[in-house]
């Protein structure tokens, strides 16, 4: 059996070998046995950072998609409610963020930078913040499609609006002023009183048929006036009598009722003017269609005429048993031939007259024997103007 020598005082104290902490892992300030301390009590190396401390080095750690705050070594104490922390100023920050104010709107503020963008709300100022004054219709960038541009007048900028439809806007009146009525039929326009609007004022220059069988096209002309007119020394009755003379729109056209019933009345003229001028810049022919519908027998001779005259020289003068009557000058005429065919037509070349102008008919028929008749009407069933 061993024995055992307890010596009296203990079994001695701790020594350097004894423990593992070092001198750095023990705070200024305070003393302890380290590893390090060759088995005295020294003062401890670690230094206190306190509650807060600026990062000495802030880097944008992409691989592991973060941010890394660097900082002193040291202890890091809570003070009170608040943890230990590290401040990361402004300026570094934003360097490193990569924060570009010109990429900002000026509402917004970060790490000390306020943006650069301006912020325009298009409602304000009654939905007129935003009016340009700059504008207008770009033909050049693609002559296929052209384009009517604004220019914002705020220039590079946040534009938005409450309801999430931000606009611009120009004073209508820079658009004109023109209305439906001043705009041809078949074309349209834009201006302050609309947006691209349908014209309704009447195409007086494009070919057309302004008289067929019964109507008037209510454009060129619209009707006849009940008067007759002058012509080279000769009057040109609207009527003579129910029989002689023009006698409307019926059966299909503009009717001259011509009779040989009537001695006193052989190769007495009766006519009829269309009742509105007309400017003949645009055209190149008139064509009158024309027919009979009478009771013809033997070689009468009955025939229809057309005249165009000048309206600037229109005049009255007296004449016995009509009383003021239109004389006018001719620029055109032409005549059926006075062996008056079923139908026919009488075609008016007027490409040289630029000026407005009076489109007028006449008729009348004779016989050189008791046995030739004509009892009826000569009929215009068309009048066409063409370009």
């Amino acid at each position: 059996m061993a024995d055992a020598i307890l010596m009296s005082g203990g079994v001695g104290g701790v020594t350097s070998d004894d423990v593992t902490a070092r001198r750095e892992h023990v705070l200024q300030g305070y003393t302890a046995l380290t590893s390090d301390s060759n088995d005295e009590p020294v003062q401890g190396s670690m230094v206190n950072r306190g509650n807060m401390v600026d990062t000495v080095s802030f880097e944008n750690a992409y691989w592991a998609s973060k941010f890394l705050a660097r900082m002193e070594q040291g202890f890091y104490l809570q003070n009170g409610q608040y943890k230990p922390c590290v401040a990361i100023p402004y300026e570094v920050l934003a360097q490193v963020v990569g924060v570009d104010r010109s990429k900002m709107l000026d509402t917004l503020t970060i790490a000390g930078k306020q943006g650069q963008i301006k912020s325009i709300n298009t409602q304000d100022s009654n939905y007129r913040a935003n009016k340009s004054t700059a504008y207008g219709i770009d033909w050049w960038s693609d002559t296929n499609n052209p384009v009517f541009w604004i220019d914002f007048p705020h220039g590079n900028g946040y534009y938005n609006r409450p309801d999430g439809h931000p606009h611009t806007c120009i004073d209508a009146v820079n658009l004109g002023d023109v209305t439906a009525d001043k705009v041809m039929r078949g074309f349209t326009a834009t201006s302050k009183h609309g947006v691209k609007f349908a014209g309704t004022m009447p195409d007086l220059q494009s070919g057309r048929t302004v008289f067929n069988s019964a109507t008037f096209d209510n454009e060129l002309a619209s009707g006849v006036a009940n008067k007759g007119f002058y012509l080279n020394g000769t009057y040109f009755a609207y009527s003579l009598n129910q029989n002689y003379g023009y006698a409307g729109i019926y059966n299909g056209g503009m009717n001259f009722n011509l009779s040989t019933g009537f001695p006193g009345l052989k190769s007495r003229r009766i006519g009829c003017v269309l009742s509105q001028s007309i400017n003949l810049t645009p055209f190149r022919q008139i064509v009158i269609s024309y027919r009979t519908l009478a009771n013809i027998q033997g070689n009468p001779y009955a025939t229809l005429e057309a005249y165009v005259a000048r309206v600037s020289t229109r005049r009255l003068i007296d004449v016995a048993g009509a009383g003021k009557v239109d004389a006018i000058d001719v620029l055109r005429q032409d005549t059926a031939s006075p062996a008056i065919n079923r139908t026919g037509q009488i075609v008016l070349n007027v490409a040289d007259i630029n000026e407005q102008t009076f489109v007028s008919f006449g008729a009348y028929c004779n016989s050189d024997r008791g046995s030739d008749v004509f009892a009826g009407a000569v009929q215009i069933t068309k009048i066409d103007f063409l370009n």
